[in-house]
C-alpha cells in the first residue's frame, strides 16, 4: 500500500511539473527544454521548502526547551558535524535531507519495497533484523543492509502494514521476522535495528518476544518520548507518537525495570521529524548524538553505518 501511495504522489509531482512547463511554454514563450527544466525545479524547490520549514520548526522548539529532561542512559557520545560544516550544521542537515528524502520516497521505496535485502550467506556475525519507520518500507534499509551483509551479518527485514494502523499491530510482524531470521541463519539470537517509529514498534514487540532471542537493540531517530510532528500525521500510529500520549506512557510502564542495557540510541541534533530531537534516549541505553544530519539521512550516512556496526560488534564479536 505504501509503495502505491508513493507512486500516486510521484505521478502528481510529474503532472505538476508538466503543468508548469506547459504554462511557461504557452504563456511566456519559453523553449520546451527550459520550460521542462523549470517545471522540475518548481517541484524540487517546493519539496525543499517543506523540509526547510520542518528544520525551522525543530530549531525553534529546541530553543524554547518545551520538553523536560528524559530518563538517564549510560552516557552520550557526541559526533561532530561533517568536515567543513561545523559552523552551519542545520544548513548541512537540510541539504542532506533533501537528497536523502528524494532518494527514499521518489525512488527506492517505490520500486524496491518488495525486494529482499542483501544478506550474508555465512553467519560470521550476529544476524540483524531491520525495522523501518512511519510511512516507509524495507527498501529504505538497502544501503545499510549492503554494508552489514559485506561484514558477515545475515540480514532480515519486514514491511509494516497497515501503513496507518496501530503500532501494536506491528508486533506480530516483527516477531515473525525475527523467528524467520533465526531459523534461516541458525543463530540463537538476533539483533534488531529500528528507524524512527520502527524503534517504538520493536519496543512494543519485545514485550511479546522471548528476551533470550534478542542480542540487543539499536534505534535511529526514534521518538522514544514522542514527537510534536506526529500531531500533523495520519493514522493511529501518528497519534500514538505524540508527546506524552497514553500509548507511550503505557509502553514505558510495561517495560522491564532494568531498562535497556543492551541498547544503543542514535539520534541527530538536527532531526526535522523527531521534535524535539533530545531527550529521546532510553533508560540504561548508550546514546550517540550526531550533528549535521537530518531524519532520513540517518539511514544513509556512512558515519551512522559505522556507529551501527560498532554497536553490533559490542553485542557479539565476529566468529571468524
Amino acid at each position: 500500500m505504501q509503495a502505491r501511495i508513493l507512486q500516486s504522489l510521484l505521478l502528481l509531482a510529474v503532472l505538476w511539473a508538466a503543468l508548469v512547463a506547459t504554462a511557461l511554454s504557452a504563456w511566456c514563450g519559453w523553449p520546451g527544454l527550459w520550460a521542462a527544466l523549470a517545471g522540475v525545479a518548481v517541484v524540487l524547490l517546493s519539496h525543499a521548502t517543506v523540509l526547510g520549514w520542518q528544520f525551522l520548526f525543530a530549531a525553534r522548539v529546541a530553543r524554547t526547551g518545551l520538553v523536560a529532561p528524559g530518563p538517564g542512559g549510560a552516557g552520550t557520545s557526541e559526533m561532530p558535524a561533517p568536515a567543513g560544516w561545523e559552523s552551519s550544521p542545520v544548513l548541512r542537515a537540510w541539504l542532506g535531507e533533501i537528497g536523502a528524502s528524494l532518494r527514499a520516497f521518489f525512488h527506492s521505496q517505490i520500486w524496491l519495497g518488495e525486494r529482499e535485502l542483501p544478506t550474508a550467506e555465512t553467519a560470521r556475525r550476529v544476524p540483524v533484523l531491520l525495522v523501518h519507520g512511519y510511512f516507509c518500507n524495507r527498501a529504505l534499509w538497502r544501503p545499510l543492509a549492503t554494508v552489514l551483509a559485506a561484514r558477515g551479518h545475515p540480514v532480515g527485514s519486514v514491511n509494516l502494514e497497515p501503513v496507518f494502523g496501530s503500532i501494536d499491530d506491528y508486533a506480530p510482524i516483527i516477531a515473525a521476522g525475527l523467528e524467520r531470521l533465526r531459523v534461516d541463519s541458525g543463530a540463537g539470537q538476533v539483533a534488531i535495528v529500528g528507524h524512527s517509529m520502527g524503534g517504538l514498534a520493536v519496543r512494543a514487540a519485545l514485550l511479546q518476544i522471548d528476551a533470550n532471542q534478542v542480542a540487543g537493540l539499536v534505534t535511529l531517530g526514534t521518538p522514544h518520548r514522542g514527537t510534536l510532528s506526529a500531531r500533523h500525521g495520519i493514522g493511529r500510529n501518528a497519534s500514538q507518537m505524540c508527546p506524552d500520549s497514553d500509548w507511550l506512557r503505557e509502553l514505558a510502564t510495561a517495560e522491564p525495570e532494568q531498562g535497556y542495557r543492551n541498547a544503543t540510541v542514535i539520534l541527530t541534533h538536527q532531526d526535522n521529524i523527531v521534535v524535539p530531537a533530545q531527550p529521546q534516549s532510553l533508560p540504561g541505553a548508550r546514546t550517540i548524538a550526531f550533528t549535521g544530519l537530518g531524519h532520513v539521512e540517518l539511514v544513509y550516512a556512512p558515519a551512522v553505518h559505522q556507529a551501527v556496526c560498532a554497536a553490533l560488534d559490542a553485542l557479539a564479536p565476529a566468529t571468524d
